[in-house]
């Protein structure tokens, strides 16, 4: 049972018991006004919401909120890996992901990808977004 549990979080691979249920997604954070590299950018996915994104989150939509699941380097790059769940329906590539972007002295970016965002594919056969420059506008002008 073990391995059977453990070969389905492996890839997106047809007859695995795992869907992807959110891409994989790289890309770059940079400051808008200036377009440097913003190093110590935290990423992570979030729930749908209606928290106003120039807002601190509060209460609740903090605890909505999921883990940071990636952090940039020193050139800004990041990497998401995909998310698998285990789904009784073989839906291959089956996901939408918000993700929030924050850092220190910039406002918070909330951005959603689908599968019409999809524009590669991992190694293993994930889904993949390559998201490109993601702008952080200082919080301070």
């Amino acid at each position: 049972m073990a391995l059977l549990v453990a070969g389905a979080f492996t890839a997106c691979k047809s007859g695995s018991l795992a869907s992807c249920v959110s891409p994989c997604v790289a890309g770059r954070v940079v400051a808008a006004d200036t377009g440097q590299p913003l190093a110590g950018a935290k990423i992570h996915r979030v729930k749908a919401t209606t928290q106003n994104v120039d807002e601190p989150a509060k209460g609740g939509q903090l605890m909505e909120q999921s883990p940071v699941v990636a952090v940039t380097d020193g050139d800004g790059t990041f990497i998401l890996d995909a998310e698998m769940a285990l789904t009784p329906l073989m839906h291959r590539d089956w996901y939408s992901v918000t993700l929030s972007f924050e850092r220190p002295g910039y406002l918070q970016l909330q951005t959603n990808y689908t599968t019409l965002s999809v524009n590669g594919r991992t190694a293993e056969g994930a889904p993949k977004v390559n998201a490109g420059d993601i702008r952080l506008k200082p919080s301070q002008p």
